[in-house]
């Protein structure tokens, strides 16, 4: 089994490409299974875009597509910072840490990466969002 089609009948799946229309019909009951990239179905972002009802998302990867950051050559440092940011970003989503609550959620200061990034992970989220929230605009 490697796509939705082998797991459901035919007869039961409604494509969409469309997301905004995939989360209306979560929302309104014509639709019980949405699939798609991890941070557009994660709880979170299905959240945010109205649904509240009973959700799980399956543990199931089906795709394999090599989405990964690239940072200039022989800088460590800066490649790994960018790694950081990028994970607060991910933890941010599953927290439901957002740009309108960035500011209430963290007390602590990192001074990883210095003091005068002490205050980045919050600064970063404030600015952006969190991970999911991204492509929500």
């Amino acid at each position: 089994m490697d796509t939705v089609e082998d797991v459901l009948p035919a007869s039961h799946i409604v494509a969409h490409t469309e997301i905004d229309e995939m989360y209306k019909m979560l929302v309104n009951g014509t639709c019980n299974v949405i699939s798609g990239e991890r941070t557009y179905i994660s709880e979170a972002t299905v959240k945010l875009n109205g649904y509240h009802g009973p959700y799980e998302l399956a543990n199931r990867t089906f795709s394999k597509e090599p989405l990964s950051v690239v940072t200039r050559d022989h800088d460590s440092h800066w490649s790994l910072f960018v790694d950081w940011v990028i994970q607060a970003l991910f933890v941010a989503e599953e927290l439901g840490i957002s740009q309108a609550n960035a500011s209430s959620f963290f007390e602590s200061q990192t001074t990883t990466f210095g003091t005068e990034f002490m205050d980045v992970f919050r600064n970063v989220i404030a600015a952006v969002g969190n991970y999911g929230g991204k492509y929500l605009k």
